[in-house]
Order: structure tokens, then sequence, then C-alpha cells
């Protein structure tokens, strides 16, 4: 069974979807998750009155765009991986990617986002799992996997899709 709890802050509506325990949950892959429609009868034909902007798969944001598709009409052809935003940083930055849509049933792919220091040692993972294909962005503390904060420096960062690889240089500045 689904539960869903939902609460206003700030004009905006926070929904919580979560499944009870034994329970499969919500089935990955594409498709409707919930709609609202104006219940007015005298509006004439229904139309949608809720925006998604964002989903959040555990840190992982997905941007959603006015038609409640993921962002940019049409999904990525390619693996693109943005320069992190801001670049210096202190304390932390953002890192945007995009995947392309994936072969497999459920229309996700294996990603991983880690981060490396100059000498090529990993100092923390960001993202480890399945994800759907579209615009995404994660948040990086400038701190290692233990929750230690790393040193000034230059680090790079790397996303891996199936064989696809891509790399970029950050610079942490304290």
């Amino acid at each position: 069974m689904v539960h869903v709890e939902g609460k206003t802050t700030g004009g905006s509506l926070l929904l919580l979807f979560f499944a009870s325990e034994g329970s499969m949950g919500l089935a990955p892959g594409s498709g409707e998750l919930f709609r609202v429609w104006n219940a007015n009868p005298n509006a004439g034909n229904p139309v949608p009155e809720l925006t998604i902007k964002r989903v959040d798969f555990g840190g992982v944001e997905t941007i959603i765009n006015e038609h409640g598709r993921r962002a940019g009409a049409f999904l990525p052809k390619t693996l693109v991986l943005e320069q992190n935003i801001p670049n210096p940083f202190n304390p932390s930055t953002t890192i945007s990617f995009a995947i392309p849509s994936a072969d497999s049933p459920a229309g996700l792919r294996m990603v991983k986002l880690e981060i490396f220091n100059l000498r090529g040692a990993r100092v923390c993972t960001l993202v480890d799992e399945f994800l759907p294909a579209g615009y995404h962005r994660v948040n990086w503390n400038g701190n290692d996997s233990s929750g230690r904060p790393l040193p000034s420096g230059v680090y790079f960062y790397r996303l891996r899709t199936g064989h696809q690889v891509l790399t970029r240089k950050m610079i942490l500045l304290k």
C-alpha cells in the first residue's frame, strides 16, 4: 500500500510518497503518479490545477517542466555533465546532468556520480542508483564519504552510466 502525506509551506505543496513495510510501493518506470483537476462543475473541460516543478529521488532532484514531463519537452539524446555551479565554491555546489532514455523495460539507467581528489582517490559517491532519463541535479557539501570537510583544492567529478563516462573539474575554495 502506498501512503501520501501532504502539507503546504509558503504557497507550495509538499507531497511525500512512501510504501508500508512489505509492500512493493511505487513501481519504477514512466507513467502518471497522480493528477489534480479543477473540481468546479461550471468550469467546462477540466484543466490541471497543479504543476510539478521538481521530484526528489533520495537527494537527486529531477527537473519537471510545466506540462508534467521531465524538463525539456524531450528527453536528452546524449549523456551530459554540466559545469558545477558555483565554481569555485564554498561550502557547497550543485552538479547538473542529463541522462538519455534507456532501453531497459523500466526505462531506468544505472548512474554513478563520484568525486575524486587530485591524486585520483575517490573522496565520496553522490549518486549510485537507477535513475529515469531526464535532467537531474545534486548538491555536494564539500565533505568526504564519512562526512568530514575536505580541504581547499581541485576536485574532479565523474558521471558514469553504462559504458559512457564524463568528467569535469571543480575548485573547493575555503
